[in-house]
């Protein structure tokens, strides 16, 4: 008789040994302590997850879900279930689908950011169309969620227009901050702010953006920051 109970203990740490395995692996589990390290009646380990990483999952997923389905036909609670977890599990990190799809845009903005170098030896408008090369490479990477991306956007505007503001903040401050450097050098246009011409220079990279994602045009996002180049030209013209 003791020798089973002692045989049913040691096959219940074995499968409970197991279990932590398999979730230390799904969920990128942190750490495991002992209900004993904590003055807890019993005797079973305690698994530690680490919420970023649960959160980095969700986005992850979420992306997936977006690429395919759009945000209108994405499911959230099967964004939850993808990455690993319950149903529920989204809603401690995220309200609704849309403040997800504004993280995921206010990601890319912040990786735009990160990925821009600042060289002295190139013209504003050189900065401005270095922006367009970096935003183009981050839509490469991913262009059926680019082109949910670029689609939506904008007709969330009118019903979240706080929450889109916020996501593209950092790639609007880095433009504004580009054009003010070029005002001050007397290479672009003062009669408009700097705030004005970033606007509507994110509105054209957008459009050509938009249309080399479509799948039937004949422009290609490699051919973007040409076609940009015109644009911005016209655009920022200092008068004579």
């Amino acid at each position: 008789m003791l020798v089973g109970k002692a045989q049913r203990r040691q096959d219940a740490s074995v499968a409970v040994l197991q279990e932590v395995r398999i979730l230390r692996d799904r969920f990128e589990v942190t750490g495991v302590v002992h209900s004993r390290s904590l003055d807890l009646s019993g005797d079973f380990p305690i698994i530690v997850v680490c919420p970023a990483a649960t959160r980095r999952r969700l986005i992850e997923a979420g992306k997936a879900e977006f690429a395919h389905r759009g945000l209108a036909g994405a499911r959230f609670d099967e964004i939850s279930l993808a990455a690993g977890h319950a149903k529920g599990t989204i809603y401690n990190y995220f309200p609704d689908k849309e403040a997800l799809f504004f993280t995921i845009v206010e990601e890319w903005c912040s990786q735009l950011v990160a990925g821009f170098v600042a060289d002295g030896e190139r013209t504003a408008s050189g900065d401005l169309l270095e922006v367009a090369r970096l935003d183009v490479d981050i839509a490469r990477k991913d262009p059926e969620l680019a082109a949910v991306v670029i689609n939506q956007l904008p007709g969330l505007v009118d019903r979240h227009r706080r929450s889109v503001e916020v996501a593209i903040a950092p790639g609007l401050d880095l433009l504004v901050a580009i054009i003010e450097r070029g005002q001050a050098i007397g290479e672009f246009d003062h009669d408009y702010s700097a705030s004005t011409l970033a606007r509507l220079f994110l509105a054209t990279l957008t459009a050509v953006e938009q249309e080399a994602l479509t799948g039937e045009s004949d422009i290609t996002l490699d051919a973007v920051p040409r076609l940009i180049d015109p644009l911005v030209r016209g655009l920022m013209a200092c008068p004579n």
